[in-house]
C-alpha cells in the first residue's frame, strides 16, 4: 500500500511541484490551499505525514495542527513545516510532541525527500514494533 502524505501551502505552485515530485517517488499524495480543506483531508485522508506551511491565510500551520489534534488526527503523524519567513527559527513546541521538521523555502528537495523517507520509515518501524509486542503478550 501507498504511503500518503498531505501537501498543505497556500501557493499553488508549491503545492503541485511537491505532488509532482511525491508522486514520482510513488507516494499516493493529496493537496490542501487553506484551513478548511486541511481540516477535511488531515481528517478524512489519515495521512501517514503531513508537509504544513508554516504561515496559511494568516494563521499559523502550528496552531491548525494543534487544534486538529483535539478533533482526532493522530499526533503519531510526522509534519515537516515549511516556511519562507525565517531561516533557522524552529516553530513552537507541539502539544502532541510530534516529530517534525523545518524547512526554509527555497529547500534542497533531496534533504526534504530523505527526511519524508526517514519519517515514514520511522512510523513504520512503530507500528511495526508495536503489533510484534501485541502478538508477543497474547502467546505468554
Amino acid at each position: 500500500m501507498k504511503k500518503k502524505i498531505l501537501v498543505v501551502d497556500d501557493q499553488m505552485a508549491m503545492r503541485e511541484l511537491l505532488k509532482f515530485k511525491l508522486v514520482k517517488r510513488g507516494y499516493e499524495v493529496f493537496t490542501a490551499k487553506d484551513e478548511r480543506e486541511f481540516w477535511n483531508l488531515a481528517l478524512d485522508a489519515k495521512p501517514d505525514l503531513i508537509i504544513l506551511d508554516v504561515l496559511l491565510d494568516n494563521k499559523l500551520g502550528t496552531e491548525i495542527y494543534d487544534s486538529l489534534l483535539n478533533f482526532g488526527l493522530d499526533p503519531n503523524v510526522p509534519v515537516i513545516f515549511i516556511t519562507a519567513l525565517v531561516e533557522k527559527q524552529s516553530p513552537k513546541r507541539l502539544k502532541s510532541g510530534a516529530k517534525y521538521a523545518l524547512f526554509s523555502k527555497p529547500f534542497d528537495f533531496e534533504k526534504l525527500m530523505r527526511t519524508v523517507v526517514k519519517f515514514l520509515n520511522h512510523s513504520q518501524a512503530s507500528v511495526t514494533e508495536a503489533k510484534y509486542a501485541k502478538g508477543t503478550a497474547r502467546r505468554k
